[in-house]
């Protein structure tokens, strides 16, 4: 999402009009259209979980387990798509939705992105991968802010996730599921939210932690 994170600094404030309908008729949209599927055909949804696990044990048998599965199912039918309507608003010159449908996906990635690094901090491989992942995503950071923060800001964000990557491993051990990840985490976007941070709608991107959160655990008993 680098591009996309460089054109939703270039974004406009969003009226509220706007961001209540986005709340009130899109996502409930969004919701009813990857839930429904699972409670009217478990089957298919089990079939799709089968076929990622399969996909994932072929580079990697080790991070096949069912937290995840259900992970790579949250990013296949909510945050991908939402990125592709994020990029196609963009592309329209709406960036209104734009912003939209970014921060929707947004909420959705900081609670994927938190299991997926909980499994990866576990083997020095992965660590190596989440290292490699800091220095792309600080190398975005300099671009959107257009800054350059001190060594020691740097520093002190490097051992900030470390210490994040740390508890969610610790998580993940105690609950395999990896449900204890995601409250952990979907309480921390909230928090975020409640800071009204620039350049991010927050109640959109609390819609889309929580809707990533809805999912997974709907979707992780079809995996037992």
């Amino acid at each position: 999402m680098g591009e996309l994170n460089m054109a939703r600094a270039r974004a406009m404030p969003i009226s509220p009009a706007e961001v209540g309908f986005f709340q009130g008729v899109v996502v409930p949209k969004v919701a009813k259209g990857i839930l429904d599927p699972i409670a009217y055909n478990p089957a298919k949804a089990r079939l799709a979980l089968a076929i990622i696990g399969d996909t994932i044990a072929k580079t990697d048998k080790a991070q096949a387990t069912p937290a995840m599965v259900c992970n790579e199912y949250v990013r296949w039918k909510l945050i991908d798509p939402a990125i592709e309507m994020a990029d196609e608003f963009l592309d329209r010159g709406n960036m209104s939705f734009f912003a939209l449908w970014h921060d929707l996906a947004a909420g959705g990635s900081v609670l994927v992105g938190a299991v997926r690094s909980a499994h990866l901090a576990a083997t020095e491989k992965g660590r190596e991968i989440l290292d490699s992942i800091d220095i792309n995503v600080a190398s975005t950071n300099r671009k959107v802010s257009g800054q350059n923060p001190t060594p020691e800001a740097e520093a002190k964000n490097y051992l900030y996730m470390e210490q994040e990557r740390g508890l969610w491993a610790e998580l993940l051990k105690k609950d395999p599921s990896g449900l204890l990840v995601l409250e952990y985490e979907l309480e921390q976007v909230k928090t975020i939210a409640n800071s009204k941070p620039l350049g991010i709608i927050p109640e959109i991107f609390t819609d889309g932690a929580f809707l990533a959160y809805t999912l997974y655990r709907s979707v992780y008993p079809l995996t037992l």
